[in-house]
């Protein structure tokens, strides 16, 4: 089945380059990191199923201990990026000291950066078969053929007083 997510996918400079239809699947299967800046407060802890008050709390002690009471305010107040590395090596601090946090931490840092293949990074939501990315390359240079005979090849020779036997051979030769 024709995917056009996949065949726009496969047109991007980094795919084109590449030669093979296996090494294209496997660069598009490769991961990449996705990160999301958005700021994450007490407040938005608290109120997620996964962590809760206690473990909000219990973050907001961590912060305070480890001698960074303006981080603690900013936590509270504003939120905090949990894609910087700075975030991200500070909830690694707070999982080690607090055992309890270990896989609250981990579920935060993962709220901020986390793994993800070319292709999902790119809109293609399921994991194309080498047939997959065969089929759509050669769709690809279809269209790309299709649309040099429409808009260059035909013009050119209707232009110059080609008939259709014609046309039809310049067409079938491409």
């Amino acid at each position: 089945m024709f995917d056009p997510v996949l065949a726009k996918c496969l047109r991007c400079e980094d795919f084109v380059a590449i030669a093979t239809d296996a090494d294209a699947r496997a660069y598009g299967l490769s991961m990449v990191t996705q990160t999301n800046s958005a700021f994450v407060s007490y407040d938005q802890i608290v109120k997620d199923a996964r962590f809760g008050r206690t473990i909000a709390d219990t973050i907001y002690a961590a912060i305070v201990a480890t001698g960074s009471p303006a981080a603690a305010m900013l936590y509270v107040n504003y939120g905090i990026d949990l894609s910087l590395d700075e975030t991200q090596a500070g909830l690694d601090q707070i999982a080690t000291s607090v055992p309890f946090l270990a896989a609250a931490c981990g579920q935060l840092k993962l709220l901020g950066k986390w793994p993800i293949t070319v292709f999902a990074s790119r809109g293609v939501t399921w994991l194309p078969a080498l047939a997959d990315i065969t089929f759509h390359r050669a769709a690809n240079v279809g269209a790309i053929n299709w649309q040099h005979a429409v808009f260059d090849l035909v013009p050119a020779l209707l232009s110059q007083g080609a008939n259709w036997s014609t046309i039809k051979t310049a067409i079938n030769g491409m």
